[in-house]
């Protein structure tokens, strides 16, 4: 197969990824590639506003130190989103054990777990679901197109799945390094 240039990918193999099972190889192009909108006709796929406003809320929470208490009020002003939203979002991220929560005068939600040990993908997976670009059973497409469906979705996945939140607060920063002596 050849790259978007025409020269040949010399990392991507027709055998099954050792990394990714069930897919081909990744292209070496991949990693160089920058996600953007992806324009169709209809408009553009994006995330739902659930998804988004849970990766900033748990962003900002991450930006604390660790178990700082987030008040859903104090969240909402600072990330400019909707205070009954966003309890109901908070509501989900606790079933899916990503939130703790404490009751009472000065209470609120804190990670469960340090923002690198948390992924963009269990945040997702939470408050959206599994992304499934085609839906669960794609039996009117191909076996070309359901083959080439399933790839991206596990790209997507993976994606993903490899960016935690102490990415998100990396790439924030410039992914400049601070040391406290």
């Amino acid at each position: 197969m050849a790259s978007p240039s025409g020269t040949p990918s010399s990392r991507f193999s027709p055998f099954p990824s050792p990394a990714l099972p069930g897919i081909r190889a990744i292209p070496s192009w991949f990693s160089a590639f920058r996600f953007a909108p992806l324009w169709y006709p209809g408009g553009v796929m994006r995330l739902s506003k659930r998804a988004e406003y849970a990766l900033r809320a748990l962003a900002a929470m991450a930006r604390r130190p660790a178990q700082t208490v987030s008040q859903i009020e104090e969240l909402s002003a600072s990330e400019g989103l909707p205070p009954k939203v966003l309890e109901q979002i908070l509501l989900v991220l606790k079933k899916a054990d990503l939130l703790h929560s404490k009751r009472g005068v000065g209470g609120g939600y804190h990670l469960t777990r340090p923002p690198g040990n948390i992924s963009l993908g269990d945040i997702l997976r939470a408050v959206d679901g599994p992304f499934l670009p085609i839906g669960e059973n794609p039996a009117e497409l191909g076996p070309g197109l359901r083959a080439c469906f399933s790839d991206l979705t596990v790209l997507v996945n993976h994606h993903l799945d490899s960016l935690s939140l102490a990415d998100v607060l990396a790439r924030e920063s410039g992914g400049s390094m601070h040391f406290d002596i």
